[in-house]
């Protein structure tokens, strides 16, 4: 039993770094700045990728209160020249939003605060061939969901 739990648990492991292909074999994406990182997202081959959307996250660690609180920042789609691909750089998440509530027990934790893209370019669509390609600076992390369309409903004609 042991050896069955060691062997899916080394499978489980091995696997991103066997899915995951050197960006390099793709197209010559430019290397990151000393004050960012280069995120890559590799996307597994499904059926009916065109009934999915990729969303990028972005996440930046701070401190947090009972306040609601997030960063704003642009997400740039950028062309990578002599290849006809793109690439995404976040800008800097310098000043914070909260809300302004007063909270009894003062406690502060540290934690995930989003930093909120706009939604025109964090949507992206599902596309195992190719990977998001995602600057950021240091501070901020890139996470992404899978967003699935389970039917499609029809709309109601209405010619009133």
């Amino acid at each position: 039993m042991n050896k069955a739990i060691a062997f899916v648990l080394g499978v489980s492991f091995m696997w991103p770094v066997a899915y995951a292909q050197e960006l390099s074999s793709i197209a010559k994406y430019p290397k990151a700045d000393k004050n960012e990182n280069r995120n890559v997202i590799w996307l597994e081959k499904i059926d009916h990728e065109e009934n999915y959307k990729v969303e990028i996250i972005a996440t930046k660690q701070g401190m947090t209160d009972c306040n609601t609180r997030s960063y704003h920042t642009d997400l740039k789609k950028k062309d990578l020249k002599g290849w006809g691909y793109d690439y995404f750089v976040v800008g800097k998440a310098d000043q914070v939003i909260s809300t302004l509530m007063g909270c009894l027990d003062n406690k502060k934790t540290l934690a995930d605060i989003p930093v909120v893209l706009p939604a025109g370019e964090s949507i992206q669509r599902y596309n195992s061939r190719l990977p998001i390609v995602v600057y950021a600076p240091k501070d901020i992390q890139i996470k992404y969901k899978i967003w699935k369309a389970d039917k499609i409903v029809p709309a109601v004609i209405s010619n009133e």
